[in-house]
């Protein structure tokens, strides 16, 4: 069987996807960021029933405890800003066209966009930044405390007025870690969409994009699972065309 799949004309080359997001890793034993300690995976217990066949038990029966922005690659609406905010984060499109830029941060912290807006096509609807430096130990790297690169307000307002409504990045969050709460990015980013944008525009954060892969235009594939909250793990994938 042959499955050929066009995004306004152009093949995508689905035998060479690439998924750029981080899975959420219950072996973890030690925080990825915020503060937060590692997701925890135990057992259920009911008397003298557990579920867990390393323990004697006849399945695994676990509950799970997450937290989406702190544990892995994640995507979130207005919701995570508003909680007046109608949380949906269905994607609503399989494919998206979308931008890969390497970014940079000066002394202050802030991402440079310098050499992106004379390159990015106008029918973008994702970018995906990633930030210098890109080792590989990024993958694994605990953040907290470490005060990683970040996008200007001005910036991300001038993603959103051109038509991105896909906003993604290899760091924990596109605002600085501490902020006293402003999240000037996230909220300039949601507050200047365009009236005709697909809704809800979402922002994903915590992904990893090897260093071998080039910059510049991608099909976006996203999956999350159907829950309805103000962020989701998800698994991302970068398409290249044929």
């Amino acid at each position: 069987m042959n499955i050929t799949v066009e995004l306004d004309g152009r093949r995508l080359d689905l035998a060479n996807m690439l998924e750029i997001s981080l899975p959420i890793d219950f072996s973890m034993s030690k925080e990825r960021a915020w503060y937060i300690g590692p997701p925890r995976r135990e057992p259920v217990r009911l008397g003298d029933w557990v579920g867990s066949t390393r323990e004697g038990g006849s399945v695994n029966f676990y509950n799970l405890t997450i937290n989406p922005h702190a544990h892995g690659t994640h995507i979130e609406t207005a919701g995570h800003i508003d909680h007046t905010y109608t949380v949906s984060p269905s994607v609503g499109l399989l494919f998206f066209k979308a931008f890969l830029y390497t970014a940079s941060a000066g002394e202050s912290g802030a991402l440079s966009f310098s050499e992106l807006w004379p390159s990015i096509p106008s029918d973008v609807q994702a970018i995906v930044i990633r930030t210098l430096p890109n080792t590989h130990d990024k993958a694994h790297k605990s953040y907290s405390n470490t005060h990683p690169p970040y996008i200007m307000a001005a910036d991300a307002e001038r993603l959103a007025r051109k038509g991105i409504f896909i906003l993604l990045i290899d760091l924990p969050s596109v605002d600085p870690e501490r902020d006293n709460g402003a999240l000037a990015a996230h909220r300039s980013f949601w507050e200047h969409q365009l009236p005709h944008s697909p809704k809800p525009a979402l922002i994903g954060e915590f992904l990893y994009i090897p260093h071998t892969v080039p910059d510049g235009p991608y099909a976006l594939h996203i999956q999350h699972p159907a829950m309805n909250t103000d962020a989701v793990p998800a698994r991302i994938f970068l398409i290249p065309y044929l």
